[in-house]
Protein backbone atom coordinates (compact mmCIF):
# COMPACT_ATOMS: atom_id res chain seq x y z
CA UNK A 1 0.00 0.00 0.00
CA UNK A 2 1.28 3.30 -0.47
CA UNK A 3 0.93 6.38 0.59
CA UNK A 4 -0.33 9.87 -0.44
CA UNK A 5 -0.13 13.07 1.43
CA UNK A 6 0.05 12.22 4.92
CA UNK A 7 -1.35 9.45 6.07
CA UNK A 8 -4.40 9.30 3.47
CA UNK A 9 -3.67 5.44 1.07
CA UNK A 10 -3.74 6.31 -2.75
CA UNK A 11 -6.55 4.01 -4.08
CA UNK A 12 -5.64 1.11 -6.41
CA UNK A 13 -5.60 1.98 -10.02
CA UNK A 14 -7.70 0.38 -12.14
CA UNK A 15 -5.92 -2.43 -14.73
CA UNK A 16 -6.63 -1.22 -18.51
CA UNK A 17 -8.40 -3.46 -20.70
CA UNK A 18 -5.17 -4.55 -22.72
CA UNK A 19 -3.47 -5.42 -18.97
CA UNK A 20 -7.07 -7.26 -18.75
CA UNK A 21 -6.59 -9.64 -21.74
CA UNK A 22 -2.81 -10.20 -21.14
CA UNK A 23 -3.59 -11.58 -17.81
CA UNK A 24 -6.42 -13.77 -19.13
CA UNK A 25 -3.89 -14.92 -21.72
CA UNK A 26 -1.62 -15.53 -19.40
CA UNK A 27 -3.82 -18.20 -17.26
CA UNK A 28 -5.40 -19.41 -20.49
CA UNK A 29 -2.35 -19.77 -22.55
CA UNK A 30 -4.13 -18.11 -25.52
CA UNK A 31 -3.49 -15.21 -27.22
CA UNK A 32 -5.46 -11.91 -26.52
CA UNK A 33 -7.84 -11.87 -29.82
CA UNK A 34 -7.52 -7.81 -29.43
CA UNK A 35 -3.69 -7.93 -29.91
CA UNK A 36 -3.66 -10.10 -31.80
CA UNK A 37 -3.29 -8.70 -35.54
CA UNK A 38 -5.83 -9.92 -38.15
CA UNK A 39 -4.17 -11.47 -41.86
CA UNK A 40 -6.46 -9.58 -44.44
CA UNK A 41 -5.85 -11.74 -46.99
CA UNK A 42 -8.68 -12.75 -49.50
CA UNK A 43 -9.14 -13.81 -52.40
CA UNK A 44 -10.53 -11.56 -55.42
CA UNK A 45 -12.93 -13.51 -57.10
CA UNK A 46 -15.14 -12.51 -60.06
CA UNK A 47 -17.99 -11.69 -58.00
CA UNK A 48 -15.90 -9.37 -54.91
CA UNK A 49 -14.69 -7.46 -58.42
CA UNK A 50 -18.13 -6.73 -59.79
CA UNK A 51 -19.79 -5.81 -56.21
CA UNK A 52 -16.62 -3.36 -56.35
CA UNK A 53 -18.12 -1.96 -59.23
CA UNK A 54 -21.26 -0.71 -57.65
CA UNK A 55 -21.26 2.35 -56.55
CA UNK A 56 -22.02 3.32 -52.95
CA UNK A 57 -24.47 2.66 -51.04
CA UNK A 58 -24.14 -0.63 -52.83
CA UNK A 59 -27.28 -2.93 -51.02
CA UNK A 60 -28.87 -0.03 -51.62
CA UNK A 61 -28.84 0.20 -55.22
CA UNK A 62 -28.81 -3.73 -55.78
CA UNK A 63 -32.37 -3.56 -54.08
CA UNK A 64 -33.30 -1.06 -56.45
CA UNK A 65 -31.94 -3.21 -59.60
CA UNK A 66 -33.85 -6.26 -57.93
CA UNK A 67 -37.25 -3.48 -58.08
CA UNK A 68 -36.62 -2.61 -61.54
CA UNK A 69 -36.05 -6.40 -62.15
CA UNK A 70 -39.59 -7.29 -60.83
CA UNK A 71 -41.17 -4.12 -62.94
CA UNK A 72 -39.47 -5.01 -66.29
CA UNK A 73 -41.27 -8.56 -65.40
CA UNK A 74 -44.69 -7.16 -64.83
CA UNK A 75 -44.22 -5.36 -68.21
CA UNK A 76 -42.99 -8.55 -69.82
CA UNK A 77 -46.14 -10.45 -68.42
CA UNK A 78 -48.68 -7.41 -69.68
CA UNK A 79 -47.43 -8.13 -72.98
CA UNK A 80 -47.06 -11.72 -73.26
CA UNK A 81 -49.78 -13.11 -70.42
CA UNK A 82 -51.97 -9.80 -70.73
CA UNK A 83 -54.96 -10.15 -67.90
CA UNK A 84 -58.44 -10.14 -69.01
CA UNK A 85 -59.52 -7.67 -67.23
CA UNK A 86 -56.65 -5.34 -67.75
CA UNK A 87 -57.01 -5.67 -71.81
CA UNK A 88 -60.90 -4.89 -71.15
CA UNK A 89 -60.82 -1.86 -69.43
CA UNK A 90 -57.31 -0.24 -71.26
CA UNK A 91 -58.18 -1.47 -74.36
CA UNK A 92 -55.60 -2.61 -77.05
CA UNK A 93 -53.94 0.75 -76.93
CA UNK A 94 -54.03 1.34 -73.53
CA UNK A 95 -52.46 -2.33 -72.33
CA UNK A 96 -49.83 -1.75 -75.09
CA UNK A 97 -49.08 1.52 -73.65
CA UNK A 98 -49.05 -0.30 -69.85
CA UNK A 99 -46.69 -2.56 -71.01
CA UNK A 100 -44.32 -0.26 -73.06
CA UNK A 101 -43.71 1.95 -69.98
CA UNK A 102 -43.24 -0.70 -67.30
CA UNK A 103 -40.46 -2.60 -69.79
CA UNK A 104 -39.08 -0.08 -70.76
CA UNK A 105 -38.98 2.05 -67.36
CA UNK A 106 -37.52 -1.17 -65.95
CA UNK A 107 -35.18 -2.22 -68.05
CA UNK A 108 -33.35 0.95 -68.17
CA UNK A 109 -33.68 1.84 -64.38
CA UNK A 110 -31.98 -2.36 -64.28
CA UNK A 111 -29.48 -0.77 -66.66
CA UNK A 112 -28.42 2.43 -64.56
CA UNK A 113 -29.23 1.93 -61.32
CA UNK A 114 -25.85 0.84 -60.10
CA UNK A 115 -23.74 3.37 -60.98
CA UNK A 116 -24.29 7.19 -61.02
CA UNK A 117 -26.57 7.76 -64.13
CA UNK A 118 -28.84 10.01 -62.90
CA UNK A 119 -30.67 11.56 -65.61
CA UNK A 120 -31.66 8.00 -67.36
CA UNK A 121 -32.81 6.26 -63.73
CA UNK A 122 -34.97 9.32 -63.93
CA UNK A 123 -36.03 9.10 -66.99
CA UNK A 124 -36.80 5.23 -66.03
CA UNK A 125 -38.80 6.11 -62.73
CA UNK A 126 -40.85 8.61 -64.92
CA UNK A 127 -41.35 5.68 -67.39
CA UNK A 128 -41.92 3.10 -64.55
CA UNK A 129 -43.83 5.10 -62.26
CA UNK A 130 -46.37 5.62 -65.22
CA UNK A 131 -47.47 2.46 -65.59
CA UNK A 132 -47.79 2.00 -62.06
CA UNK A 133 -50.09 4.61 -62.03
CA UNK A 134 -52.12 3.32 -65.26
CA UNK A 135 -52.31 0.00 -63.25
CA UNK A 136 -52.87 1.91 -60.13
CA UNK A 137 -56.23 4.53 -61.83
CA UNK A 138 -57.11 0.61 -63.56
CA UNK A 139 -57.43 -1.14 -60.25
CA UNK A 140 -59.53 1.53 -58.81
CA UNK A 141 -61.93 2.17 -61.61
CA UNK A 142 -62.26 -1.86 -61.37
CA UNK A 143 -63.20 -1.97 -57.72
CA UNK A 144 -65.96 1.03 -58.51
CA UNK A 145 -66.85 -0.50 -61.48
CA UNK A 146 -67.43 -4.00 -60.97
CA UNK A 147 -67.80 -6.97 -58.67
CA UNK A 148 -65.01 -7.60 -56.17
CA UNK A 149 -62.85 -5.88 -53.93
CA UNK A 150 -59.50 -4.71 -55.19
CA UNK A 151 -58.28 -2.55 -52.41
CA UNK A 152 -55.86 -4.49 -51.63
CA UNK A 153 -54.30 -4.40 -55.03
CA UNK A 154 -54.52 -0.74 -54.90
CA UNK A 155 -52.56 -0.37 -51.62
CA UNK A 156 -49.74 -2.41 -52.85
CA UNK A 157 -49.51 -0.13 -56.06
CA UNK A 158 -49.98 3.25 -54.48
CA UNK A 159 -47.14 1.95 -52.36
CA UNK A 160 -44.77 1.33 -55.33
CA UNK A 161 -45.81 4.43 -57.03
CA UNK A 162 -44.42 6.18 -53.74
CA UNK A 163 -41.51 4.42 -53.71
CA UNK A 164 -40.84 5.53 -57.17
CA UNK A 165 -41.81 9.08 -56.06
CA UNK A 166 -39.15 8.69 -53.16
CA UNK A 167 -36.42 7.54 -55.15
CA UNK A 168 -37.17 10.73 -57.69
CA UNK A 169 -36.85 12.57 -54.93
CA UNK A 170 -33.39 11.01 -53.79
CA UNK A 171 -31.91 11.61 -56.94
CA UNK A 172 -33.23 15.09 -57.50
CA UNK A 173 -31.22 15.67 -54.18
CA UNK A 174 -28.12 14.06 -54.80
CA UNK A 175 -27.85 14.99 -58.64
CA UNK A 176 -26.09 18.46 -58.03
CA UNK A 177 -23.71 17.23 -55.23
CA UNK A 178 -19.95 17.49 -56.47
CA UNK A 179 -18.16 14.55 -57.61
CA UNK A 180 -21.18 13.23 -59.33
Amino acid sequence: MTFGHGNVPTPPVAPTHEELLLARAAVTGELPLATEPIPQVRKRGILRKLWNKIDEPRIHRVMWLIRYAIITAAGLLVIFMTPRAISQELGTWGTAVLALTLTAGGVIGALFVLRHKWFWERIAIWLAGAGVAIYFVNTVSLHFSSEGNRLFQACFLAWALISLIDRHIEIVRYEVEPGY
